[in-house]
């Protein structure tokens, strides 16, 4: 399995939209509302055998007290619906 950063919104969307689209809470346009409120969010693709099988909107948050941090993602991954190989 292979992480890659998405730097194309139309692949996110479309894949969010063809494998759960109730879920705003791990589309692009929610990431971009948080990114404008200056917080730290990545967007990664979960390839597996050159085939993308999940997507994950992940926000860095660091504890106030000793700079520790950890990842959050809200309702995600979103995982691919139907069975791949």
């Amino acid at each position: 399995m292979d992480l890659k950063q998405n730097t194309d919104p139309k692949v996110w969307e479309d894949f969010i939209t063809g494998n759960q689209s109730w879920n705003f809470l791990q589309s692009r346009w929610w990431g971009e509302i948080l990114k404008n409120e200056h917080r730290d969010i990545k967007f990664w693709e979960i390839w597996r055998n050159k085939k993308l099988q999940g997507v994950v909107l992940l926000e860095k948050k660091t504890m106030t007290r000793g700079g520790f941090f950890f990842l959050e993602s809200l309702w995600g991954p979103v995982w691919l619906s139907r069975l791949a190989s």
